[in-house]
């Protein structure tokens, strides 16, 4: 029972204060909290376990969609257009941010909403209130989009294929949403106009974009048992009526052309797919094993560098170590000559001159100002 129905024997359901703030973008919609938590698990979740009159922010979407999804939860249906539209304003308020407020309020309290200009735009509000719908959890809303989208379909008696594409992709790239329900119509779309099976660029475009891959399979079935239908009617009316053989096989000939170009179309398409796929493999392997080589050549010359450096250091530390061992012992004589020199001067000192040592005992130093000879009892300093 929907809650339009529910009102007729519970009077005081929209009387229940609306407790409850709804922020989508730069409106505001006021509800009562039991009445939307209780179709919506996921705004239930969004409001807790809080006290009344609080406000909740949903991600920004289109303002008279969501609309439509409260007025859905209200009364058990909604509409985009026309006498059918229900007028939301006697169930919730509306405001929006800042001095628009009052405007708002009057364009919504006392006028349905009207969201479809264009004559396929109902079915991408169709499409886009089922998305909706699935994201809050509300099946009967998505059931109901479901059966608003047949009926709008049905109104389209010829589309053209750059409005099926644009279509069939908003309802195909929906990832993360069960749009099954809409992609079963979607097949009913396209077999109700078998005009663009003929269309070659539909058919490639069909065929080629990795979006409609999964899609192609159970298209083709139902364009062949579609195909097979009129083709079996004609043929029971040729068994029935008095045509020749030659009106048979040319029957029988026509169908088999159909099918086979349908067959041809997937076929061609399936192997551009894999010829890219095969192209993308190679074009990445490739792409891996010059990285591979250019590592290792990096790496390679990098340890020959390193390499030619610490021969080079040893060689100089070796001819540097060979150049002060020639220095050091062509310095021997000199130094044994300066030291005798030191002790003959150094023994020319009778006694120390501040502790009056004598012998005189010593140790001779080098020091910046020259030789000295240090006292080994006070240490005192002789100049030499």
């Amino acid at each position: 029972m929907s809650l339009l129905a529910e009102a007729t024997t519970n009077a005081d359901i929209y009387s229940k204060p609306r407790d409850l703030i709804i922020n989508c973008g730069n409106t505001c919609f006021h509800v009562n909290r039991a009445v939307v938590c209780a179709k919506s698990s996921v705004l239930g979740t969004l409001c807790g376990e809080e006290a009344p009159h609080t406000m909740i922010t949903i991600p920004p979407v289109d303002a008279d969609s969501f609309e439509a999804i409260l007025y859905y939860i209200y009364t058990g249906d909604y509409e985009l257009e026309g006498e059918g539209a229900g007028d939301i304003g006697k169930y919730l308020t509306l405001s929006t941010m800042g001095q628009a407020a009052e405007d708002a309020v009057r364009r919504f309290a006392d006028t349905p909403f009207a969201v479809a200009t264009t004559p396929l735009e109902d079915l991408y509000k169709h499409a886009y209130i089922f998305a909706l719908g699935d994201h809050y959890q509300i099946n009967s809303l998505k059931l109901k989009a479901t059966e608003k989208f047949q009926a709008a379909r049905k109104q389209h008696h010829s589309i053209s294929p750059t409005d099926f594409l644009e279509i069939a992709s908003t309802i195909l790239t929906s990832h993360g949403l069960d749009l099954q329900l809409l992609r079963t119509e979607l097949i009913a779309m396209m077999t109700d106009n078998l005009h663009l099976a003929q269309d070659e660029d539909f058919v490639k475009a069909v065929s080629t974009h990795p979006v409609f891959q999964p899609f192609i399979a159970p298209l083709i079935s139902a364009l062949a048992a579609r195909s097979a239908l009129p083709a079996a009617n004609s043929n029971a009316q040729t068994l029935d009526s008095p045509r020749d053989d030659a009106q048979l096989d040319a029957l029988i000939s026509s169908h088999e052309e159909q099918v086979a170009a349908l067959r041809s179309s997937h076929k061609a398409a399936t192997e551009a797919l894999t010829r890219s796929h095969e192209a993308q493999l190679i074009h990445l392997a490739r792409a891996h094993d010059d990285a591979m080589e250019e590592t290792r050549l990096s790496h390679h010359h990098t340890r020959q560098a390193t390499i030619k450096e610490y021969e080079y250091d040893i060689s100089d530390m070796a001819k540097k170590h060979t150049t002060d061992m020639q220095i050091l012992r062509a310095s021997f004589p000199t130094r044994k000559k300066v030291g005798e020199d030191m002790n003959r001067l150094a023994r020319q000192i009778e006694a120390c001159r501040h502790c009056g040592k004598r012998p005189f005992v010593y140790r001779i130093e080098w020091q910046s100002i020259g030789f000295l000879a240090r006292c080994t009892q006070c240490g005192t300093k002789h100049g030499l």
